[in-house]
């Protein structure tokens, strides 16, 4: 039976996978790369072409958050939790932000220059600029 729910939920995860974008402020970057998104969201780097990048992230539990992290990063939530409390609490960097919905995900990145977030495709609009689809 376990076998059975850890498949459905691999299926549910995969579907809704399937249409997450990694957006930005249209001033800002252009386009960003698989490797360079899981820099950022692992918090190896903070910049991309010399600029300062803000991130903001969906709430824990999301389920384009999942999927995001799992296309990725490969990290669930008490593993991203762990990386950035270790990378915030030396200084290394700061976690992105977290907004609750897409909505002020996509209210923070038009708002925000050199900033990064993820979505699902049905969510975006015209405020954002696309920089990858995952």
């Amino acid at each position: 039976m376990k076998k059975i729910i850890l498949a459905a939920l691999a299926m549910i995860s995969f579907n809704s996978a399937a249409g997450i974008i990694v957006i930005g402020n249209p001033q800002g970057v252009d386009s960003l790369t698989l490797n360079e998104v899981k820099k950022l969201y692992l918090g190896k780097s903070t910049q991309v072409n010399g600029a300062k990048v803000a991130l903001f992230e969906l709430p824990e539990g999301s389920a384009e958050r999942v999927s995001f992290h799992s296309l990725t990063t490969g990290r669930n939530d008490a593993q991203l939790q762990s990386n950035w409390s270790r990378l915030v609490f030396t200084g290394k960097a700061e976690a992105p932000e977290i907004a609750a919905d897409p909505t002020a995900i996509i209210d923070n990145v038009k708002s925000t220059t050199n900033s990064v977030a993820y979505i699902d495709e049905a969510n975006v609009t015209t405020e954002v600029k696309v920089l990858l689809k995952l």
